[in-house]
């Protein structure tokens, strides 16, 4: 699981990108960015998997808690400000050569926040909803 808090008018922002160490990273994966101000995650799974929210602009200069969570034969989730707002099949990543986090950054995008991120976890299991919940109650900027 991982989450952040973020703030940004920039609709293609990057939050997130796992990468091999070079920068821009040359192999990368399970990358969170803003696409048309739509939150979406990026995984390799033996292909490119994408997943995208549809039909709200989370680039509107006010703070948004994100979370992301893979979980083993449940798939991948993602929640805005406490709520499960997307699920899709991917439960984990084949992307196996990765040495280095790039936070604030999406390959998929090139693009940097152009905003502000903060309270930034990586956790190593997934949080439950109730879990996730209390995090974007208990930690709000």
């Amino acid at each position: 699981t991982r989450t952040l808090w973020f703030k940004t008018t920039n609709t293609g922002a990057g939050f997130w990108t796992v990468g091999d160490g070079g920068f821009p990273p040359g192999a990368n994966d399970r990358q969170l960015y803003l696409s048309g101000g739509n939150i979406c995650s990026r995984t390799y799974t033996g292909g490119v998997i994408i997943m995208c929210t549809v039909g709200k602009n989370y680039a509107d200069g006010q703070w948004h808690h994100l979370a992301h969570i893979y979980e083993n034969g449940v798939g991948e989730k993602i929640f805005i400000d406490g709520v499960e707002v997307k699920s899709g099949a991917s439960s984990a990543s084949a992307f196996s050569w990765d040495t280095h986090i790039y936070l604030g950054y999406s390959s998929t995008t090139g693009q940097y926040i152009d905003g502000i991120i903060d309270e930034a976890r990586i956790y190593d299991t997934p949080l439950t909803a109730d879990q996730i919940l209390w995090e974007y109650n208990a930690t709000k900027p």
